[in-house]
């Protein structure tokens, strides 16, 4: 593992749950904590669910054909799958580690793309605060949606948020970083 700014903070967040599994496609996953507590099987999680994803022809049939879907694991190029073709996005190429940053440059990306609506999944407070920012710094006028992986949480329209609160959107990042919230993004 490379030394960053993130290695760092994950490492003071380390759980201090120490084992490290092998993990393979056909086996029962260890705990949430054992998983997301240790680095490296988040990491070997993260490469199975991705390779899942880039694989499943059935799942491509299913849920590519109105959406694009674009997988960002642990290569740098992320893999875009729509209507069952699988292309490599060589445009999105990053080393940036840092997810949210991933996200917004893909989203950045659909503006250029001139897609009508955007739908990012995340139960993040830095990315709402991103992708708010950069939403109205960008002047975008697209449908931006974000959903949280828990159903009993809000959808937040991104850019009906922008419109009611454009006199505190474009502080609002500086104010959530200098309070401590993100030193990351």
């Amino acid at each position: 593992m490379e030394f960053s700014t993130k290695s760092v903070a994950r490492s003071g967040r380390q759980s201090y749950v120490s084992r490290m599994y092998k993990l393979m496609d056909d086996m029962a996953l260890p705990t949430q904590k054992a998983m997301l507590g240790v680095t490296e099987n988040k990491q070997q999680l993260i490469s199975l669910i991705c390779k899942a994803l880039c694989t499943d022809i059935e799942f491509h049939h299913l849920c590519t054909q109105t959406h694009k879907l674009v997988v960002t694991g642990d290569d740098d190029t992320p893999t875009e799958i729509y209507k069952g073709v699988i292309i490599n996005r060589a445009g999105l190429k990053t080393t940036h580690e840092e997810a949210d940053v991933i996200m917004l440059r893909q989203m950045v990306d659909a503006v250029e793309a001139e897609h009508t609506g955007i739908f990012v999944v995340a139960d993040d407070t830095n990315v709402f605060v991103l992708l708010l920012h950069y939403y109205v710094v960008l002047k975008l006028s697209l449908l931006v949606i974000i959903e949280s992986t828990a159903k009993e949480r809000a959808v937040i329209d991104i850019r009906k948020t922008a419109q009611e609160h454009i006199n505190i959107a474009t502080d609002l990042l500086s104010s959530h970083a200098t309070s401590g919230c993100d030193t990351m993004a």
